[in-house]
C-alpha cells in the first residue's frame, strides 16, 4: 500500500536549483542511472540551451526526486519529458527504491490531466529501474520502449600500462609514435583544474581553438549556438564542484588542441575535444585525449566514460553500456 508520505511535491525551478547539492547527493546512491549525465550540471545545462522551452515540472518527497519538463507538440499534445531529452542520458528517476518512485509519481500524474504521453530515459539497460517502472506503468497506462542510447567505457585499472595491454599493437604503436613527435616537434601540454572563476577564461581559450577546427568552420561542436551555450554553462558548474579537467595542447603561447570533461563519482566523463586544422597532420586529438588519460590514471581514475557509442571510440574502449527510455501514453 502507498503510504501518505510517499507523496510527491511540485517544486519551483528556483528552488531545486538553489537545493542542487542536496539533488546530486541522491543521484550518487542511485543505481541504474548515467549518474553524469542525471547530475544538476548537465541537466541544468542541457535545459537552458539545447532543449526547446519547455515548463519545469519538478517533483520531490520521501520517495526521491522526479525531474521533468512540459512541452505540447502539435502531433501528441502535451508530453512529460526529462530536462536533457537530446540524446536521452539523463534519468528523471532518482531516489533508493524504484517501485517506490514509481508508484509516487504515478499517483501524482493520475491527479494531474495536463499531459498525454510520458517519456521516462536514462535507464540503464538491465539495470535497476526499467522493470520496476514498467510493471507500475502498464497498469495504467499504455507503455513501450524508445530507442536504445548506447556509449563507451575504457578500463583504466593498472594505470596507462594496464589501458594500453587491452588496445591492439597497432593502436598503442601509433600513440606512442604520436605522443614521441608532439615532444620532438616541441609542443608541450597543459593541464587544469580550473575553479568556478577561472572556468569562463579557460572556456573563451577552448572556443578560439574550435573556431579553427574543421568542425568549427563548419559552424558545428562548440561554434553551434546552443552546443557552445550548452558547455558554457556546464564547465562552470562542474568547476564548482571541483570536478572539471582540461588537457591543452600548446605550441609556444597558442592553444592548438583540447580536451575536457568531468569527474564524477570516481569516473570521468570525457565531453569534447579538437583541435586546430592547421595541426592537423600531428593526431592532436588522440595525443590530447591520450595525456588526460595519463592525467586520470595518475591521481586514481580507473574508469573513463567517453560518451556516446561512434565508431572511433570503440578502439578507445572495453565495453558499452546502454540506456533505454519507457514511453507511456495516457
Amino acid at each position: 500500500m502507498r503510504h501518505p508520505a510517499d507523496d510527491l511535491r511540485p517544486l519551483p525551478l528556483a528552488e531545486f536549483e538553489r537545493r542542487s547539492a542536496e539533488y546530486d547527493a541522491a543521484v550518487l546512491r542511485t543505481k541504474g542511472v548515467d549518474r553524469f549525465c542525471s547530475s544538476s550540471a548537465w541537466i541544468l545545462s542541457a535545459y537552458q540551451s539545447i532543449m526547446p522551452t519547455r515548463a519545469p515540472f519538478i517533483l520531490e518527497g520521501d520517495a526521491g526526486w522526479v525531474v521533468l519538463a512540459r512541452g505540447v507538440h502539435g502531433n501528441v499534445g502535451a508530453y512529460l519529458e526529462p530536462f536533457e531529452a537530446a540524446w536521452g542520458l539523463a534519468s528523471p528517476l532518482i531516489g533508493d527504491d524504484p517501485h517506490r518512485l514509481a508508484e509516487a509519481l504515478v499517483h501524482h500524474l493520475e491527479r494531474n490531466r495536463h499531459w498525454r504521453v510520458l517519456v521516462l530515459s536514462g535507464l540503464l539497460r538491465g539495470g535497476a529501474w526499467i522493470e520496476p517502472v514498467r510493471n507500475v506503468l502498464i497498469r495504467r497506462w499504455r507503455v513501450g520502449f524508445g530507442g536504445i542510447m548506447g556509449r563507451r567505457r575504457a578500463d583504466l585499472r593498472g594505470g596507462v600500462d594496464g589501458f594500453l595491454s587491452r588496445r591492439s599493437a597497432k593502436f598503442r604503436a601509433n600513440l606512442r609514435r604520436g605522443r614521441r613527435r608532439l615532444e620532438q616537434t616541441g609542443f608541450h601540454f597543459q593541464r587544469l583544474a580550473p575553479r568556478r572563476e577561472e572556468a569562463g577564461h579557460v572556456y573563451r581559450r577552448i572556443l578560439r581553438v574550435e573556431a579553427r577546427s574543421w568542425k568549427g568552420r563548419q559552424g558545428g561542436g562548440l561554434a553551434d549556438p546552443a552546443m557552445g551555450r550548452f558547455y558554457g554553462l556546464m564547465l562552470p558548474r562542474l568547476a564548482d564542484l571541483g570536478a572539471l579537467r582540461v588537457v591543452f595542447v600548446r605550441d609556444g603561447d597558442r592553444d592548438i588542441a583540447f580536451c575536457f570533461g568531468g569527474i564524477y563519482d570516481g569516473v570521468y566523463r570525457g565531453l569534447q575535444m579538437s583541435y586546430d586544422d592547421a595541426y592537423r597532420r600531428y593526431g592532436l586529438g588522440n595525443q590530447a585525449q591520450f595525456e588526460m588519460i595519463h592525467w586520470l590514471c595518475e591521481t586514481g581514475v580507473e574508469s573513463y566514460d567517453l560518451g556516446q557509442d561512434i565508431p572511433y571510440k570503440a578502439r578507445w574502449s572495453d565495453a558499452n553500456l546502454e540506456s533505454v527510455a519507457l514511453f507511456a501514453v495516457r
